[in-house]
């Protein structure tokens, strides 16, 4: 496993009454959060409305404003496009 892998891992982990828990659908969201990130960088033929596209294909749903954030803080669960 990539150190980036392992970092986005150790996002997904909260404590609760009965110990530790891992967020297995934080750590897909963080996933293909960072592969369309990467498309985006690195291939660049992947504009903002096909980022969005890919994102909501994965059911990841998060508010547009200006610009679908990009790795950064988490989207909330249940946040929506628009």
């Amino acid at each position: 496993m990539n150190e980036r892998i392992k970092e986005l891992a150790e996002q997904c982990w909260d404590r609760r009454l009965d110990g530790l828990h891992f967020d297995r659908e934080q750590f897909a969201e963080l996933i293909i959060l960072e592969c369309a990130d990467w498309i985006n960088e690195n291939v660049g033929l992947v504009d903002d409305a096909a980022r969005a596209d890919l994102l909501k294909h994965f059911g990841i749903h998060i508010e547009v404003k200006d610009e679908v954030p990009r790795r950064g803080p988490r989207p909330n669960p249940g946040d929506v496009f628009e």
